[in-house]
């Protein structure tokens, strides 16, 4: 049963920014911890095995990362376009762009699985993953021939959170969370299955989510998902990819850094820099996620009044969103450089990866410092998205993650010999210059959209 225009999510959705990104943000931060938690846990199990089995794993992250950022990218455009039409009070056209998103999505998951059925042997030797091949081949192949499930699961929980109705799908993802936490060392010590454990118990994750999540959705939401009612449409489609390819180009640009600064590691440090990076990265992840989070609300936000044409509430909605990140991230930060050595035990506690761990010790502490500049970065992001200039935040996206970051890793690396720690000291530079930058764009550019306000108006079919 569909509901009508007047729910009590659509209603803050569309009321007191502030208020909006106060309801919305706790239920969006839960969910994406809920995601993040699948790396984690995989990084954590499997190094028990051993450190190089951590590496194998780090070579296959650059490529899980590219097909999450196509889901990603999706779910953005999701949020972006669905809510500016429900923003306007047009059901028809937000029902048909959550059909044409879902379509695209089963599109490229089959395109996806393909490519890397035949070619992520040889992808995994041009990232240099030569000493781990074996290992990541069997974990990798495992992992992406479950793409749709990766896909699907993030594109239906990014219309879920479209039309502002994500309580009962953070049931289904925190239940698969713990699943996945308990099939872990089921399949990877129980079954002595080894890495490939690892791969089947988040694929078997997925399964069960994606099940429920189609289930909950039948139920009772606003969207109509019928494939009945589905027009197509290629204005639609273009607003949509507007959206979506610079998004999911952005992903992919950070896949390619993560294959890069793993290159520069495997050349210069050896597999102990990649395990540092796989298991350190992973906590990163998390840690950045209630950022993340909430730059996600601040686009349908965003979206929502611009589709209403209240561009004030554009620039109230960042200010307010970059006063609460950088307060969360300044605890976040806090906490984790006193704990770091009991996060390092986790990642290490077998004697097999015992060596490297207070290396992951610095690693972590020193990283405290990238979280206190990315709420500017990913605010300006947000806002790009959320006025439906995906191209804008495209090019912030790359100029700091592979350009900067990957010149200033090879510059404190290579160049003035910091081993494995210019590494760490080239991504938290680039990311710090290349975030502030974005959000002094940002803020002359949503400026400039006031002053003109007039003669901007939301795309129409």
């Amino acid at each position: 049963m569909n509901k009508t225009y007047d729910t009590i999510g659509i209603k803050t959705l569309l009321g007191d920014p502030k208020k909006a990104i106060k309801t919305f943000s706790p239920l969006a931060i839960i969910a994406m911890l809920l995601n993040a938690s699948y790396p984690l846990i995989d990084s954590f199990w499997v190094s028990g095995l051993s450190d190089t089995s951590l590496a194998a794993i780090g070579f296959i992250n650059p490529i899980y990362l590219g097909i999450i950022g196509i889901s990603t990218g999706l779910a953005l455009g999701a949020n972006s376009v669905i809510t500016k039409y429900i923003g306007e009070k047009n059901k028809e056209k937000a029902s048909n762009s959550a059909l044409h998103i879902l379509l695209i999505g089963i599109v490229l998951s089959i395109i996806c699985t393909i490519f890397l059925e035949v070619l992520l042997e040889p992808i995994l030797q041009l990232l240099a993953a030569k000493p781990v091949i074996e290992s990541s081949l069997n974990y990798g192949r495992i992992l992406f021939s479950g793409t749709f499930l990766i896909i699907f699961t993030n594109v239906l929980y990014g219309i879920f959170r479209a039309e502002a109705n994500s309580k009962r799908a953070i049931k289904v993802m925190l239940f698969g969370a713990i699943l996945n936490a308990f099939l872990d060392p089921l399949f990877i010590y129980y079954f002595n299955l080894g890495i490939k454990g690892a791969a089947i118990a988040t694929i078997s994750s997925l399964s069960i989510i994606s099940l429920l999540l189609v289930y909950l959705y039948r139920k009772d939401t606003y969207l109509n998902l019928s494939f009945k009612e589905f027009k197509y449409s290629k204005n639609l489609l273009l607003e949509i990819s507007n959206i979506f390819i610079p998004a999911s180009i952005e992903y992919m640009i950070i896949a390619i850094t993560t294959a890069i600064i793993n290159y520069i590691l495997i050349i210069n440090i050896g597999l102990n820099g990649v395990a540092i990076y796989t298991g350190g990265w992973a906590v990163v992840e998390l840690i950045m996620t209630p950022t993340i989070a909430i730059g996600t609300i601040m686009i349908i936000v965003i979206s929502a009044n611009f589709g209403r044409k209240n561009y004030e509430n554009i620039l109230k909605t960042q200010d307010y969103v970059i006063k609460i990140s950088i307060l969360i991230a300044i605890i976040l930060s806090i906490i984790v450089f006193i704990i770091a050595p009991f996060i390092s035990y986790l990642f290490t506690y077998s004697a097999n990866a015992a060596q490297i761990s207070s290396e992951l010790t610095y690693f972590l502490r020193v990283t405290c410092l990238y979280y206190l500049f990315l709420p500017f970065g990913i605010s300006a992001s947000s806002l790009f998205r959320g006025i439906g200039k995906g191209l804008n935040s495209l090019i912030s996206n790359v100029f700091s993650s592979l350009i900067l970051q990957i010149i200033f890793a090879y510059i404190f690396t290579i160049v003035l010999n910091f081993g494995e720690n210019g590494v760490w000291y080239g991504i938290i530079l680039g990311n710090s210059i290349g975030c502030l930058i974005s959000f002094i764009w940002s803020k002359y550019y949503i400026k400039k959209l006031i002053d003109k306000k007039g003669l901007i108006t939301p795309y129409k079919q």
